[in-house]
């Protein structure tokens, strides 16, 4: 297996156990009610916690497995692109509750999604021939 294919694989299997832990975080720390709650003191539908959850958790055992890893990756990309607001008031710094996590996030969702999955990806068609 070549290097870089490797790379790939060890980002999308982190990046996956990151979103599950993310999103298990949410039901078993703040609860699904307590991450409602905080979803609409920030000008989001309640509601919407409960399926960022799923997103996450589905999306990262997705990604550990390689199954649809681009389409996944543009998902959680776009989930990220709704966290930022979140974060914006508490600066860069994670260490604040700052945008420094899910905009990275964000950028190695972007660079899985861009990356041509073939070879990694379990869901795409692999030729036996050269």
């Amino acid at each position: 297996m070549e290097r870089n294919k490797l790379a790939l694989i060890l980002i999308r299997i982190l990046m996956g156990g990151l979103f599950i832990y993310h999103g298990l975080f949410k039901i078993f720390v703040f609860t699904f009610g307590g991450t409602a709650q905080f979803f609409e003191s920030i000008g989001y539908a309640g509601s919407l916690a409960y399926i960022v959850i799923f997103v996450e958790i589905i999306g990262g055992i997705l990604l550990i497995f390689g199954i649809e890893t681009r389409w996944v990756s543009l998902v959680l990309a776009v989930e990220m692109l709704f966290a930022l607001p979140a974060h914006w008031a508490n600066g860069f710094s994670f260490t604040n509750g700052g945008i420094e996590v899910p905009f990275i996030f964000f950028i190695v969702l972007i660079a899985l999604a861009i990356n041509d999955s073939r070879g990694f990806d379990v869901s795409q068609e692999q030729s036996i021939a050269s």
